[in-house]
């Protein structure tokens, strides 16, 4: 009878699949600074980053990178953005000019970026093509995410970029995108909390919080399942469904 043999195959072959799946990650530390990837792959930051002035805190120079902040936060060189007292006004200090369009993690296609924070930079974190954002919060930045594209991608039918669980607030603009869907997001206290920068291509809103923002999202598409809060103008030139 074979069968003890066929399930022992069967076993080993399942082993291997499970040891060939798990993607071995590559420990970035903090002393290396600025940082630069160049090789596709898996990365853990072993620790926050203080970053100096007009320099990106990460950058990425290959497509097809996943980058785990491991709870961890890169920081730019100053405070920059911060609610003034008219009620949805970011202002933007002096300090903070010198990082201006500076991005804290700059990358390239199928991007990867989560569990962690970005803050005091020109823009947070910077996609120029598609891939996940996920578990991040985004604070004190110009513009707490980014992306630009020329070309519309989709994932899972909708988006270039997934961004899920993230949290952008007290920035001037929360996020700027071009081809995403953005699900279980809390977007608070940004002067301008969704912007959809290139009508071409679709950006959806659902599952989310928009609350405290001078316009809370502009020219993307909502579904009844996200909530506006405490914004001047909870939407503007959108599509609901």
């Amino acid at each position: 009878m074979q069968t003890p043999h066929l399930l022992v195959a069967v076993a080993t072959a399942l082993a291997s699949l499970m040891a060939t799946s798990v993607q071995a990650q590559t420990a970035i530390y903090p002393s290396v600074n600025p940082i630069n990837i160049t090789v596709p792959g898996a990365y853990k930051l072993m620790g926050n980053i203080s970053v100096a002035v007009g320099k990106v805190g990460l950058t990425v120079t290959v497509d097809n990178v996943t980058i785990d902040l491991n709870g961890h936060t890169i920081t730019g060189s100053t405070r920059r953005c911060e609610q003034t007292q008219s009620a949805f006004e970011q202002t933007c200090t002096l300090a903070f000019t010198a990082n201006e369009n500076i991005p804290g993690i700059a990358g390239r296609d199928n991007l990867v970026v989560r569990n962690g924070s970005v803050q005091g930079f020109g823009i947070g974190v910077q996609f120029t093509g598609g891939g996940r954002a996920e578990s991040l919060t985004l604070r004190h930045n110009q513009v707490g995410l980014s992306q630009r594209l020329a070309y519309p991608t989709t994932v899972s039918g909708m988006g270039g970029l997934q961004v899920s669980e993230v949290t952008a607030e007290f920035n001037q603009w929360g996020m700027q995108l071009s081809s995403a869907m953005v699900d279980r997001a809390l977007v608070k206290s940004n002067q301008y909390g969704i912007t959809a920068i290139n009508g071409a291509f679709p950006v959806l809103v659902r599952n989310s919080f928009i609350v405290g923002s001078e316009v809370g999202l502009q020219f993307g598409i909502v579904d009844p399942s996200t909530r506006f809060t405490g914004n001047l103008y909870p939407t503007r030139s959108t599509v609901s469904f």
